[in-house]
């Protein structure tokens, strides 16, 4: 009778252990294809994020060389108004120059009028 109790609950127990094993090999499975999941969740939402700055960067990196290109022509424009001022400067000190050499010249004149006005005088034509 031990017997036959021992023969009739030996049955349910491997069955009841294969059970379990088999419960816990698809727990592990299940858990193990959830990780899998968020780590895949994971490295597409790191993706999306990288792609989104990648393309900001470019985005302000165009901006950046458009802002250049503007200033390499805003610069020549500067470039040629300040070869105009040099040129006018440099006429400016020239004229500055021959009236400078032209007062001179007058004074001289009127120092040589003065003296003829002078001598005259003495002379008594005047």
């Amino acid at each position: 009778m031990i017997d036959g109790a021992i023969v009739s609950i030996i049955p349910p127990l491997i069955a009841a252990v294969f059970t379990y094993i088999v419960a816990n090999k698809r727990a592990r499975i299940q858990y193990a294809k959830m990780i899998s999941d968020m780590q895949s969740h994971a490295i597409e939402q790191v993706r999306l994020s990288e792609q989104k700055m990648r393309d900001e960067i470019w985005s302000e990196l165009e901006k950046v060389r458009q802002e250049n290109a503007d200033l390499k022509d805003e610069m020549k424009l500067h470039r040629g108004e300040v070869n105009d001022l040099r040129s006018q400067l440099q006429s400016a000190t020239q004229l500055r120059v021959t009236l400078t050499e032209q007062v001179h010249s007058l004074e001289r004149l009127v120092e040589t009028y003065k003296t003829r006005i002078i001598e005259l005088e003495k002379k008594g034509t005047v």
